[in-house]
């Protein structure tokens, strides 16, 4: 996430580039952190997958949230703003931090 970050890619104008990173990073780590498929998966499918992995439900709402917008700007040409975009990349930090928070509370049972 950080390095897509530096990247800077929708202040350059590639707004689809960087929420194609985006939900890909964000699938990628759904899949090591849960071993789940979640790269080939529609929203719809990642959202089934995450609660068959009893990830949180205020985690789960965050990232379908997210993969719809990104759904959104990748496929419908939405272009959201630079706050918008900034929030995002804010509330992909919060999932993963959520998802961390959630795995280390497992570990301590």
């Amino acid at each position: 996430l950080k390095n897509l970050e530096a990247d800077s890619l929708c202040q350059k104008g590639l707004v689809k580039e960087h929420y194609v990173r985006l939900t890909e990073i964000l699938r990628n780590y759904f899949d090591r952190e849960y071993a789940i498929d979640t790269l080939e998966s529609t929203t719809d499918e990642t959202i089934d997958l995450l609660k068959a992995s009893k990830v949180d439900k205020l985690i789960i709402e965050q990232v379908s949230t997210l993969l719809i917008e990104a759904d959104l700007v990748k496929f419908a040409k939405s272009n959201p703003d630079n706050r918008t975009n900034a929030s995002f990349m804010s509330k992909s930090y919060s999932i993963v931090k959520g998802c961390h928070q959630m795995n280390r509370e497992a570990d301590d049972v």
